[in-house]
């Protein structure tokens, strides 16, 4: 059986908009906005297939970024140094998303999803930040 589970399902968090910056302090800050480590896991019996790199969707996408240097879900290209396109039965990948609220862009709720397709099909989770 082919099954896969992303987790954390909803990631919340809160943080000043700093993006981009100009000044190197601000672009320091902006580099060190929250991240988030979401982790596929193959939970079926058998290999796990045709894992594709993760991609960001919602009307506030853009409020957040996948750090391809830090993940390894799906294969390598595009700033993402490993590749992990196959998970054996109970094992796992990564994708690092950072919220990074735009300073041209308006305060409040962002909603966006962050999510990995593979063979078993598209494990997503939520993601709402909350620019200050």
């Amino acid at each position: 059986m082919t099954s896969a589970t992303l987790t954390p399902t909803l990631w919340t968090v809160v943080q000043t908009r700093n993006c981009p910056g100009t000044t190197l302090a601000q672009i320091l800050a902006c580099l060190l906005d929250p991240s988030q480590l979401f982790v596929l896991t193959n939970t079926g019996t058998v290999p796990l297939t045709g894992i594709g790199q993760a991609t960001l969707a919602g009307v506030d996408a853009s409020e957040f970024s996948i750090v391809r240097l830090l993940s390894t879900c799906g294969p390598a290209g595009g700033g993402q140094l490993q590749g992990i396109t196959t998970l054996a039965p109970g094992a796992t990948c990564a994708v690092r998303v950072q919220f990074k609220p735009l300073t041209a862009q308006s305060t409040g709720v962002k909603n966006a999803t962050v999510s990995v397709t593979d063979a078993a099909g598209t494990q997503t989770s939520t993601l709402t930040g909350t620019a200050n």
